[in-house]
């Protein structure tokens, strides 16, 4: 009986495969229109209202405690599609108080916290912030990703080992095999979407490059297409552990399978007269008449060319991320060959 399991002897990750469910829905209908799929995810939804409205919140509560995924998140995105802001009611209960409460106080007490269990609870935060305007979720999700990045965070972009956040600032003690999960990797580098999103500052672009590159692209073996649970990071060196096609899925094989479906995702992002290049990789974004090529080596070389190509004179801003690892006043931009001064 749903949320007749207090002890989770029988269930151990409650809600994991509901969201997973209805995300793959909501995507059919942002991403192929289908409105079949959008009245099935509110059917979900509605019987996942009258089930959860059986329970008490304490009760609720008690079972966020473990593994939920990012049913939070879609309760927001149904919510926002449709307009019924009782899915984001809905939404609201599924956040987890013991691990928001003490981040809105500015208190890091993530120590030892699983960390691609709380991943997806700071992007539906992300999202509470996007779809109610609830400024507490937006400041706690700028401290936890502060907390994380400066304090935990590998020169790989990653941030977890054996699954979990360690102490603060005591790197060197966490690497083995099975650091860098890439679960991880996949939430973080969506929740880092959505603080470059709102504040358009470099230091985001810079660690999606970092855990693009470092954590996404090595996740997958170029000749079988076999992916990898963890990417160790050790002192003695290490080998990556691929997985296999019958006898192993992990929870891994499910995020990266969505993260290479979604590669150019974080390459480009515009405003109303802006285009911002975000990532450098070989690419071509098509935008307001605009069509911009873009030819690359990086990471063996430091350089990208732009082509840009129009029917006619156009008026906008064209923003390049200017890479931490340049040191800054080493960047240059050239147009047609000719260095101009750029801020």
């Amino acid at each position: 009986k749903h949320g007749g399991d207090p002890d989770f002897s029988v269930i151990t990750a409650p809600y994991y495969p509901i969201h997973k469910l209805l995300a793959g829905l909501l995507d059919m209908v942002t991403l192929a229109g289908d409105d079949q799929a959008l009245q099935v995810a509110k059917d979900f939804a509605d019987f996942l209202k009258r089930e959860t409205g059986t329970l008490t919140d304490e009760h609720l509560q008690k079972i966020l405690e473990r593994e939920h995924g990012g049913i939070e998140e879609s309760l927001y995105n149904l919510a926002e599609i449709t307009g019924d802001n009782g899915y984001a009611a809905l939404g609201k209960r599924f956040e987890h108080l013991a691990f928001t409460t003490p981040l809105k106080k500015h208190k890091d007490e993530l120590t030892d916290l699983h960390a691609n269990t709380q991943l997806p609870k700071l992007v539906g935060e992300a999202r509470r912030w996007e779809v109610l305007g609830a400024k507490d979720a937006q400041d706690l999700v700028e401290f936890a990703w502060d907390r994380i990045a400066k304090t935990r965070t590998y020169a790989t972009g990653g941030s977890s080992s054996k699954e979990h956040w360690r102490k603060p600032n005591v790197l060197t003690e966490t690497l083995c095999n099975e650091t860098q999960e890439s679960c991880t990797n996949y939430n973080w580098e969506k929740l880092t979407k959505h603080l470059l999103e709102w504040t358009g500052d470099a230091r985001y672009g810079d660690m999606i490059e970092r855990v693009f590159f470092n954590g996404i692209m090595p996740a997958q073996n170029p000749q079988t297409g076999m992916f990898i649970y963890f990417l160790p990071l050790t002192t003695t060196g290490a080998t990556k552990a691929w997985g296999t096609a019958t006898e192993s899925f992990w929870c891994c094989y499910g995020t990266m399978v969505e993260s290479f479906s979604t590669l150019s995702e974080n390459a480009y992002f515009q405003g109303e007269k802006s285009l911002a290049v975000n990532l450098y990789i070989p690419s071509k974004v098509q935008w307001n008449g605009v069509t911009v090529s873009q030819e690359t080596a990086f990471p063996q070389s430091d350089a990208s060319t732009l082509t840009l190509h129009m029917a006619g004179d156009q008026t906008f801003d064209l923003l390049l991320r200017v890479p931490a690892w340049t040191g800054g006043a080493a960047a240059k931009v050239e147009v047609d060959g000719k260095r101009i001064a750029a801020k």
